[in-house]
């Protein structure tokens, strides 16, 4: 593998000097990256060195996972660098759509075309972008000024990098006016070719040779990367946001032609009911469409796991896999990670990826290009076809503390995932609320944009069963009822977050899918429904896929903080059985009903690992996982930073700080104590012991190096819980147990005097104690001599007071100095004097009863 890095390192310092060599080669680097225009300018140098005719690259697991394609036996890869820094000398390889062939599972490859009709609806997107053009007479003309507006924008801080690389190029001899005016001259007309070139227009009608002859003046690698991110970063820019156009233009032109069609539907005939809120409202009766099919998940799920990290071909010796694979079976996949050059853009309108931080520092929104896969495909707002309703409708606000609960509870999973399969009033299609899931991993967003796809209206469908089933929407909740509305028999109300989880519940089991098809013949529909009916009473026509096992693992243990807690354990490298020990422990024993909302999918884990299952036609189908697999899949799912999602990233940097905080606490208080235990001397003499132990269910006890809790004991009997092992409790006789607890220093917190009846508490010997949590040190004895018939002295000093008399008078080693340092100790503190018979003092009795950490301080 250094070899090959080796390699491809020299061919990119080859391709680096050939593109600036002469214009034409420029113009056909710009004519290459300009069809993969999301990748990062280094990744586009190599795919033009290797295959300057790539139109669409990917890496394999995003062409199996993603859309379903199997990469063709024998096909050589694009090997690129793993990060722009290349720090890590690592490298991935790409492959091209020509070097893939569909499977039973593929979904289409969104690679956009312009088409004339478009032109208008363009040059708005541009202007709405860069700014006011100062021409648009022409599609050419529009672009070439937004790129002139957008270089002006954001070239200012590329500018500061070029000028600090400048030694030892040929741009080095000019003063820093001159290499700006070169520099945006150079970057504009880079720009506006490559969106040209991707947009179909002829450049050599608008561009002469002229136009890039500075392009040898970037001849050393700084200067060059400084042109070539500057490029890319504002040629996305442009890019991104037509590509949103041309997308949203086609979608609707799939919906109007779609609509054109026969309706082959069930009549839907529009019911006007009395709703307690608007005298009439229209109830969309959507009549009986088909079922949805609740199947197994398709594609989704992991890479195919044939081609190694370092392997640029598929083996020419075996057909490549299916998509989804076992978890054993799974290869690491590589998380994206790539480094841009940092920069501020002020014209432009950001992408953002799972709730991140958007696209201005080249942090890959996704390792596809154009829109495959990214969020890009998506339009600001939900695209609603030809449709009246729109998006920022005003909703109604459902007060929930007045929520009526008079009918019965609805809404199983099932029920509540066919409603929202089978309504077709949504503002988007499965296909595209699937695609925005993909590329948006944030909750709060997945939320808002799911509200936002619903209609305003009381609607009414049939689902499968027969069965009349309606929604409501409100600004906070979505209403379900069963029956008409005015007779429903059974309502509930779901938050929208909700409603979110269950679209994410639909994805996971592969119901996100647009299946609507002319048709069949009548014989055709009749073996299809025989067909389907035997599939679906089959338990094996669900499996779980690795996108499901992926998503309850990502859960964590289900305690607080666990999460977190596993992550830092991942972090320290340590031997996998002490992993596995450590998720043994963290989890413990119990589970989850259902584990992800919305999937009627539950997980249970004990001492053997975890259980994953679901009851599929009265029949449990379950998947099984050892902890060695656990900790496998964990581990990797790190390594691909796919465990945590982009709100407990930004929150683990702070957990940790304040975890660390409290081991450092915890780690001071134990100092502190230590402190304390050494003043003053314990008393050597031996005393008689009137100690015994004294037992209580739940306590703690150590018999040997185990630790165990009490479950139930007697005089004969012992029951205790093994919190090691929680699958196995120890029993054993009392005589056993006595002596076993006696033998074992660890029990001394069991200990209890025996006090004798006729013995009367000393409440003359001082009682010190700890408050940690303001750093003090509290101590309290009752003086009988006092004037007062007799008093309770107290009195508070910080910590640092008392650990400099301790230092200086050394009472451990030196008993003789126990008289000063008390005395000192007494002048040092803030005294409270509580006399008998006053209301201080029964406060002051009790301050004598609580804790201490020591007693006898004084002789």
């Amino acid at each position: 593998m250094a070899r090959k890095y080796d390699l491809i390192s020299e061919l990119y310092d080859r391709t680096c000097k050939t593109v600036v060599s002469s214009p034409q080669n420029w113009e056909a680097f710009l004519t290459s990256a300009c069809r993969n225009y999301k990748l990062r300018f280094d990744e586009q140098l190599l795919v033009f060195a290797q295959r300057p005719d790539a139109t669409a690259v990917l890496e394999i697991e995003r062409w199996n996972g993603t859309f379903g394609r199997w990469v063709n036996r024998g096909a050589t890869g694009i090997a690129v660098f793993d990060d722009a820094s290349r720090s890590r000398q690592r490298l991935i390889h790409y492959f091209d759509i020509s070097d893939t062939h569909p499977s039973k599972y593929s979904r289409p490859v969104p690679i956009w075309e312009m088409k004339p009709e478009y032109e208008q609806e363009i040059t708005e997107t541009l202007e709405s972008t860069f700014g006011t053009l100062d021409t648009s007479q022409s599609l050419a003309d529009a672009v070439m000024s937004a790129a002139q507006n957008a270089a002006e924008d954001n070239l200012p801080d590329y500018t500061r990098d070029l000028l600090y690389s400048v030694n030892d190029s040929f741009l080095e001899e000019l003063d820093d006016d001159n290499i700006s005016s070169i520099y945006r001259k150079v970057v504009t007309n880079s720009v506006a070719y490559m969106m040209m070139e991707r947009l179909g227009i002829d450049t050599e009608d608008y561009f002469e040779r002229e136009d890039f002859e500075d392009i040898i003046n970037f001849n050393t690698p700084g200067t060059l990367n400084a042109l070539g991110f500057a490029t890319s970063d504002i040629a996305e820019m442009g890019l991104t946001e037509i590509a949103k156009t041309v997308m949203s233009l086609e979608r609707q032109n799939r919906i109007i032609a779609e609509n054109r069609k026969p309706d082959y539907n069930i009549g839907r005939n529009q019911n006007t009911e009395r709703s307690p809120q608007n005298e009439r409202a229209d109830i969309h009766d959507a009549g009986r469409l088909q079922t949805a099919q609740f199947g197994a998940a398709g594609a989704a799920g992991s890479a195919d796991g044939t081609v190694l990290p370092n392997e640029s071909e598929v083996p020419e010796g075996e057909p490549q896999g299916a998509v989804l694979q076992s978890p054993d079976e799974l290869q690491a996949e590589r998380a994206s990670d790539a480094d841009r050059t940092d920069g501020d853009r002020n014209g432009g309108t950001p992408d953002e990826r799972d709730g991140g931080e958007g696209r201005l520092d080249r942090e890959p929104e996704s390792d596809g290009y154009d829109e495959l896969g990214s969020a890009d495909e998506q339009p600001e707002e939900p695209g609603s076809g030809n449709r009246d309703e729109g998006s920022n409708l005003r909703l109604e606000y459902y007060d929930r503390s007045n929520e009526d609960r008079s009918l019965p509870f609805f809404g199983h999973d099932d029920t509540i995932r066919e409603i929202l399969a089978t309504t077709p009033h949504l503002k988007a299609t499965k296909d595209e609320i699937r695609a925005f899931y993909e590329s948006v991993a944030d909750e709060d967003k997945r939320t808002e944009y799911i509200k936002g796809i619903f209609n305003n209206d009381y609607t009414e469908v049939i689902l499968g069963d027969g069965r009349r089933v309606g929604y409501k929407t409100y600004q906070n909740v979505l209403q379900l009822w069963e029956g008409n509305y005015l007779s429903r028999t059974k309502q509930s109300f779901y938050d929208w977050g909700v409603i979110a989880k269950h679209f994410e519940a639909m994805r996971l089991l592969g119901e996100l899918q647009d299946t609507m098809k002319p048709l069949p013949s009548m014989d055709g529909q009749m073996s299809l429904m025989l067909n389907y009916e035997a599939e679906v009473t089959k338990p094996s026509a669900f499996s779980f896929s690795q996108e499901i096992i992926d998503a309850v693992l990502t859960r964590g243990s289900g305690v607080s903080e666990g999460k977190f807690r596993i992550y830092e354990q991942f972090q320290k490298s340590l031997s996998k059985k002490e992993n596995v020990d450590f998720l043994k422990n963290e989890y413990g024993w119990g589970g989850s009903y259902p584990v992800i909302t919305g999937t009627g999918i539950d997980e249970q884990h004990d001492g053997k690992g975890i259980k994953i299952s679901k009851n599929v036609n009265g029949e449990e189908v379950k998947v099984l996982l050892n902890w060695n697999q656990v900790e496998k899949r964990i581990g990797e799912l790190i390594k691909l930073d796919r465990y945590l999602n982009p709100k407990e990233k930004e929150l683990y940097p702070k957990w940790l700080e304040q975890h660390e905080i409290r081991r450092a606490e915890a780690a001071e208080e134990r100092r502190k104590r230590e402190i304390l235990s050494t003043a003053p001397p314990e008393k050597k003499e031996p005393e008689p012991s009137n100690e015994i132990y004294e037992y209580h269910l739940g306590n703690t006890v150590y018999l040997g190096a185990n630790e165990y809790e009490i479950l139930s004991f007697d005089n004969d009997r012992v029951m205790l819980y093994d919190t090691q092992f929680p699958l196995f409790n120890k029993e054993m006789s009392r005589a056993e147990f006595d002596r076993k607890v006696q033998e074992n220093p660890m029990n001394d917190h069991l200990k209890v005097k025996d006090i004798p009846a006729k013995e009367i508490t000393d409440n003359t010997k001082v009682r010190i104690s700890l408050d940690s949590g303001n750093d003090l040190v509290h101590w309290i004895y009752f003086n009988p001599d006092a004037n007062a018939g007799g008093q309770y002295v107290s009195g508070d000093l910080s910590f640092s007071v008392f650990e400099e008399l301790i230092d200086q008078y050394d009472i451990a080693n030196h008993p003789e100095n126990t008289e000063r340092f008390v005395a000192d100790l007494e002048e040092m503190s803030d005294q409270f004097l509580a006399d008998i018979n006053t209301p201080f003092f029964m406060e002051a009795e009790n301050d004598y009863e609580m804790d201490c950490d020591y007693t006898e301080f004084t002789n």
